[in-house]
């Protein structure tokens, strides 16, 4: 907010749309990437970012909210392949996103997500793969377990924000506010009346098909 209120001293409206724009850039970037690092076309991933970066550009206001989607891309990148630096990294992007918004854990939600991956994706590969430390396997279950500890490490490093714990407690009020949800519309019942609640099934219905697909074949 201190960021917005220097911007329009300094140019006015043209300097908070400005901000916007460049907060909304860097978000679609950070997960353009992400998707080719995972081994999307980057076309399509282009073509995605794009499209999603319309939709949700009525909801990147000028709030703590709109720092969100970037931090939650870099942190999917900084655990796309966990190493004890980039855990790290995850860590330092934990402490300041604790600092910006109750979305906060959503990056303790990637940590557990990543680990779950890593352990899963061991036992469907099993012994055909082989690292310098054993089979794919045990690499996998000893990933999986450092992310595990990261996680822990998120909640603990989230903790360094003015409110203390009490910040979890905020937390945990909002998320049982009835006219919140209500307000919120990502916490809203889906309603297939609307087409692009239809969609938004499909979408998930494609996700988790490329996602099964991808570990069968690796498999």
């Amino acid at each position: 907010e201190i960021l917005f209120y220097g911007m329009h001293q300094a140019f006015g409206i043209d300097g908070i749309v400005l901000l916007q724009a460049l907060f909304a850039a860097a978000a679609a970037a950070l997960f353009w990437l992400y998707a080719v690092r995972r081994g999307a076309l980057p076309w399509i991933a282009a073509f995605a970012g794009a499209a999603l970066a319309a939709i949700a550009g009525m909801h990147l206001v000028h709030r703590p909210l709109i720092a969100t989607p970037a931090c939650l891309a870099g942190m999917l990148l900084c655990l796309r392949r966990p190493t004890a630096g980039r855990i790290g990294g995850a860590l330092v992007l934990q402490a300041v996103w604790a600092n910006l918004h109750a979305s906060f854990v959503l990056g303790i939600v990637v940590f557990v997500a990543r680990a779950a991956e890593e352990i899963v994706l061991a036992n469907v590969r099993g012994r055909q793969e082989a690292t310098a430390g054993g089979d794919w396997r045990a690499g996998g279950w000893r990933t999986g377990g450092w992310l595990l500890l990261g996680a822990a490490a998120a909640v603990v490093v989230s903790l360094a924000n003015p409110s203390g714990a009490a910040l979890y407690r905020y937390v945990w009020d909002l998320s049982h506010l009835d006219w919140l949800r209500q307000l919120v519309l990502e916490w809203r019942p889906l309603d297939l009346r609307k087409g692009s609640h239809e969609l938004f099934l499909v979408a998930i219905a494609v996700a988790v098909y490329v996602a099964f697909s991808a570990a069968v074949v690796a498999g």
